[in-house]
């Protein structure tokens, strides 16, 4: 019921698909989406493969993909492969962090919606989980102090300073939990960084638990579940980290 009042009382600008509509009313999983990896991540023809790969994984595991993206004025919970299509092909796409929403509904741009976008236009949806890649030194880890969404990644991206992120998520009461076996906070391309979480577990049905009591708790910040790369992708990912390290010390 509080969530069917959500959805009516939704601002005009929201459009969200009957697929996730009925999703949400049934108490299926839904998974948010962010868009950026379509429209600024990859090139086309490859990015709507990748957004198409991504929608059918999450569609393996029971639950219903809810891509969020910005175009027409309106913010589109949930696409059709038809519009999936269109904001890959588009050549005039912008990127929209929280900050930009209100400019480029107004504009009527195609908007391809960060982290911090997504995670924002979710909760507002009723949306409770969000998968990414890694995330980023910007508004993504503000978002996350503030905004009771749980985002599945695999880390922080390589380029960073690791320890100083997770410790800055961690001073802002950001739950940083690793699906694994040891607290060792996980590098996008790698298994394993300098960083340490404060949690880490194996049993998915923990996780939930740890959720449900920050949300029933009204603790109002967002929860990281860092899930390390797979073990037959790991030797590719230390060649992938190894070249970013020398970049990095021949850009000193």
């Amino acid at each position: 019921m509080l969530l069917c009042r959500r959805l009516h009382g939704l601002p005009p600008q929201f459009v969200v698909s009957a697929a996730v509509r009925s999703a949400l009313a049934s108490k299926k999983g839904v998974v948010a989406l962010e868009s950026t990896v379509i429209t600024h991540g990859l090139p086309y023809p490859q990015n709507l493969e990748t957004a198409k790969l991504l929608e059918d994984t999450v569609r393996s595991e029971g639950s219903e993909p809810a891509t969020i993206a910005l175009f027409d004025g309106r913010i589109h919970i949930g696409l059709s492969n038809e519009q999936l299509a269109r904001i890959a092909e588009s050549e005039e796409a912008v990127k929209v962090s929280r900050r930009d929403i209100a400019y480029a509904l107004n504009k009527g741009v195609v908007g391809g919606t960060t982290v911090a976008a997504t995670m924002y236009l979710a909760h507002m949806a009723g949306i409770r989980v969000f998968a990414t890649g890694a995330l980023d030194i910007s508004a993504d880890l503000i978002e996350l102090m503030r905004t009771p969404v749980t985002v599945v990644c695999a880390g922080v991206k390589s380029i960073l300073d690791i320890p100083k992120t997770v410790e800055f998520l961690e001073t802002h009461s950001v739950n940083c939990i690793v699906f694994g076996k040891r607290n060792v906070f996980p590098g996008f391309f790698t298994q394993e960084t300098q960083a340490r979480a404060q949690y880490c577990t194996e049993d998915l049905n923990e996780v939930v638990r740890n959720i449900e009591m920050s949300e029933n708790l009204r603790l109002e910040a967002g929860t990281i579940l860092a899930c390390p790369i797979p073990d037959e992708l790991q030797g590719d990912g230390q060649i992938i980290e190894n070249a970013i390290q020398v970049a990095l010390d021949e850009a000193k």
